[in-house]
């Protein structure tokens, strides 16, 4: 579960940066398909940064100390009710954390059918994609939030 959770972040990033650039590359150039191909992307960087964000939540409810972030913020005796502050007492997981709300929120955006804001919808939609690579470039590159204990207990 651990490995679905770091690959399903590495596809998120990748699909964040090519919804940036093809939300940016719609907007420029009036072209409805690049816009409507960035919207999804977006939606699929919400689904995959979902499905990393339930396979760490998963090993801190099944107490995997395989990875550092559990065995160094976890413990056998910790209460299910606290394991989601478990994950947020971390730097890397609270930026794991925001992440997965900004992509939320990025995909609310993109859902959004009819509106005001209709015209600008595709620049918004690539500021937020850019966002949602840079907190997933942290979370996969700089620090690896699914990184293994080099000691497993």
């Amino acid at each position: 579960m651990v490995d679905i959770g770091h690959i399903a972040l590495i596809l998120a990033f990748i699909a964040a940066v090519y919804s940036a650039i093809a939300s940016a590359w719609g907007a420029r150039s009036g072209s409805h398909a690049f816009a409507t191909s960035a919207r999804n992307g977006v939606l699929v960087v919400a689904a995959l940064y979902t499905l990393a964000l339930a396979a760490m939540l998963y090993a801190f409810i099944t107490k995997d100390f395989s990875l550092k972030i559990v065995s160094d913020h976890a413990s056998k005796d910790l209460p299910a009710v606290y394991t989601f502050s478990a994950l947020y007492a971390d730097k890397a997981g609270s930026v794991f954390f925001w992440g997965w709300l900004i992509s939320l929120f990025a995909a609310v955006l993109a859902l959004q059918k009819h509106g005001t804001y209709k015209r600008i919808r595709p620049y918004a939609l690539s500021i937020m994609a850019v966002i949602l690579a840079f907190f997933l470039a942290l979370v996969t590159l700089v620090v690896n939030v699914f990184e293994k204990n080099p000691i497993h207990p």
